[in-house]
């Protein structure tokens, strides 16, 4: 294939009703595609801004969010005096500044997974265990490292291993689900107020064939309802997509994975697209697709696969873990974790009408490390940072620098 912009491979999911005597015209059209494409490529370069090391932290799993002050937070499920993980920022030197180290239950939390902002500037975050229970947390944090413990989760009140950032909606209040925990130790939806404040929404169940298990975050939509996905439940017991009310009440199932679910598909948040519907990945479907794919979902529960990671070719990548992060351009950007040059996993760019550019192809010597642990965030036009688990310079994974660069456009008229 040819180098095209964003300088990685372009690649197309053609409908799957073009039949094998109707080839010539995909292949035309392919061609016309690659010919027709500029000769400029955007520079696309990735770099390592800072090795983890097992006192800072390792295994970041929640995305880095901005600060009031400018500068880039995140958290690290492991590492830290008490190897039960760490809160950090990262310095515009790139330099990286532990601001609390967890030390576990009863007073404190164990293995945080996600930051969000909130309305005061400070930031408030999860932890899967510690707290009074030991069945986690909800905290907040300013810039200084000065820690409070909100809110300590009790199982069969309102949940236990509470997972994802938590959401800031419109209301100003924030909303979480735990993974277990509730009336069936089947997970929980909870609201928090700003002072820790918690009620429960809702208890997942056996019954009633609903889902189970929710994993992720929630997003809110543009009719204030919440969204989410569960990792198990449904008719077929493989996750569903659900919306539900703020206040509360039972989830309404917009769709049931059956197979799809098999290997993951509910596992991470979905990401509100600029058409107002909702982006989600399935690491792998054994069905149909098993090198996963990214599907798209809206209010009314219409279902539809945007791109399939289909074998023979692995230059794209294979097996996208982590949820899709929006770039003030209007297109998605991921990663996989395994294919690419190396088979260490790729970084794409992905349209809504399902054009997929790889972007980098992870290796076992960068510096950027591999495996990459968490999503991408964008920090500034053109410019990501993003996570990695393994490798590197400290052989624990990095934070990384993905930056596009635009190419000079110059008219031809």
């Amino acid at each position: 294939m040819r180098n095209l912009p964003f300088g990685g491979w372009m690649h197309f999911d053609f409908p799957r009703r073009v039949s094998a005597r109707h080839g010539w015209l995909t292949g035309a059209l392919l061609a016309w595609i690659l010919a027709a494409a500029p000769a400029w490529a955007d520079e696309v370069t990735v770099e390592g801004v800072h090795p983890m090391r097992g006192l800072e932290g390792k295994n970041i799993l929640g995305p880095i969010v901005e600060g009031a002050d400018g500068l880039h937070y995140g958290t690290a499920v492991r590492g830290g005096r008490q190897d039960l993980g760490t809160v950090f920022r990262i310095l515009a030197d790139g330099q990286l500044e532990v601001l609390h180290h967890f030390r576990g239950a009863p007073d404190d939390g164990d293995r945080p997974v996600g930051l969000a902002r909130g309305a005061d500037g400070a930031l408030y975050g999860l932890t899967l265990a510690g707290g009074a229970f030991d069945e986690g947390m909800a905290y907040r944090i300013d810039a200084k490292g000065k820690l409070k413990l909100l809110h300590s989760f009790q199982s069969a009140v309102d949940g236990r291993g509470p997972q994802g950032q938590l959401l800031l909606a419109s209301d100003g209040l924030f909303y979480g689900a735990t993974n277990f925990g509730g009336s069936d130790d089947q997970g929980t939806i909870f609201r928090m107020r700003p002072n820790g404040q918690v009620a429960s929404l809702h208890s997942f169940t056996f019954s009633g064939g609903g889902g189970r298990s929710p994993t992720g975050s929630l997003v809110e939509g543009a009719d204030g309802l919440l969204y989410g996905t569960t990792n198990s439940g449904g008719p077929r017991g493989y996750g569903i997509v659900f919306k539900m009310r703020r206040h509360g009440g039972s989830p309404q199932m917009l769709y049931d994975f059956g197979r799809k679910g098999r290997n993951g598909a509910a596992l991470k948040a979905l990401t509100k697209g600029p058409d107002g519907r909702f982006y989600g990945v399935i690491e792998a479907d054994r069905a149909d697709n098993p090198r996963g794919l990214v599907y798209r979902i809206d209010a009314a529960g219409h279902y539809e696969v945007v791109y399939s990671f289909t074998p023979p070719v692995d230059v794209q990548g294979k097996f996208p873990f982590q949820e899709l992060a929006l770039g003030r351009d209007g297109a998605f950007y991921g990663s996989t974790n395994q294919g690419g040059e190396f088979d260490r996993g790729t970084l794409f760019r992905l349209t809504p009408n399902g054009g997929l550019t790889t972007l980098h192809s992870f290796q076992l010597q960068g510096e950027e490390g591999w495996f990459a642990s968490n999503p991408l965030v964008e920090v500034s036009d053109g410019e990501f940072l993003g996570a990695t688990a393994v490798g590197g310079t400290s052989n624990q994974g990095a934070v990384y620098r993905l930056r596009i660069t635009p190419a000079p456009r110059t008219s031809t008229r």
